[in-house]
């Protein structure tokens, strides 16, 4: 489908970059995997507008061109063609839905029709540490998509930002520093490193990697594949459904506010080479799987 409407915390510190606009007039960003969870509240976000930097409150808002890709979520483009979202005239939004990041052709046609871009977003992803468990091939296809870091070689002034995963790292000395050695232990882990890595060494100046810890919030504005834990755990306690949560688990969840926050950060100020490189995304206290219940089930 392709519709058209006109119209957490980091341990880094974020400091605004100084950068030079790759065209005049709305900033263009494109956004892979628009269709997920945080996709749908980035979106919703950039079309809303409004400055998230305290500096900027009292600023004129980015205007943004977004070009927002996804898969093959049937529902995606007709429920954002009903919604509201279009109405600030500063924004512009075009949906190309069927994109596949591993498919060469693709991805040099969705640069070619849409681009030039000055910021991509990178949040599509295989996350499910089973998934790629059984499909290790898909896994590193999708997480690490060499045809992505292909179409951006020419961009130098292309800011990239792309979503990683507090799982890149053992788990057997939390809490982690930026500066401590990623070590995962599955094949999601290391394929979303892999990426980490390649556009690192290829983008030294000019790219993020967000390892972000469980992303937990609202759920999205549209209808989507797969929701946050706390969707899934309401779920179960509404239709008082048996079910075995791990005990030994421990994540630093993070808002989905506050991911967006971070993201638009950059998105509003540019990375710098001060800016490049990892950062650790995630909320001030770990909680396990059952801790997480137990406080919803409090709440119910």
């Amino acid at each position: 489908h392709k519709v058209k409407v006109t119209q957490g915390y980091c341990a880094r510190l974020l400091v605004p970059a100084t950068i030079s606009a790759m065209s005049v007039g709305p900033k263009a960003v494109l956004i892979t995997g628009a269709s997920g969870y945080l996709g749908q509240h980035l979106l919703s976000s950039l079309c809303e507008n409004t400055r998230t930097c305290a500096k900027d409150e009292d600023a004129s808002p980015v205007p943004f061109r977004i070009v927002a890709a996804y898969g093959s979520l049937d529902s995606f483009a007709a429920d954002f063609a009903s919604s509201d979202l279009s109405e600030n005239s500063s924004v512009s939004v075009t949906l190309v839905g069927g994109v596949d990041l591993s498919d060469r052709p693709c991805v040099e046609s969705l640069f070619a029709t849409h681009g030039p871009f000055d910021c991509v977003v990178n949040l599509a992803a295989v996350s499910s540490p089973g998934v790629c468990q059984k499909s290790p091939e898909l896994a590193q296809a999708v997480n690490c998509p060499a045809p992505l870091v292909d179409a951006l070689r020419d961009a130098t002034d292309t800011c990239i930002i792309h979503l990683s995963t507090d799982q890149v790292y053992a788990g057997t000395d939390a809490p982690y520093k930026e500066t401590d050695e990623a070590r995962p232990v599955h094949v999601y882990g290391d394929s979303k490193v892999a990426f980490e890595k390649e556009l690192l060494r290829k983008f030294p100046s000019s790219a993020v990697a967000l390892r972000s810890s469980l992303i937990l919030g609202p759920p999205t504005p549209f209808r989507c594949r797969k929701q946050t834990f706390l969707q899934f755990v309401e779920g179960r306690l509404t239709r008082n459904e048996e079910t075995m949560f791990y005990t030994d688990e421990y994540r630093s969840v993070v808002y989905v506010g506050d991911v967006i926050r971070v993201i638009r950060h950059f998105l509003e100020s540019g990375i710098g080479d001060q800016d490049s490189g990892v950062y650790n995304m995630g909320g001030s206290d770990s909680a396990s799987r059952l801790d997480i219940v137990d406080a919803l089930a409090k709440q119910c």
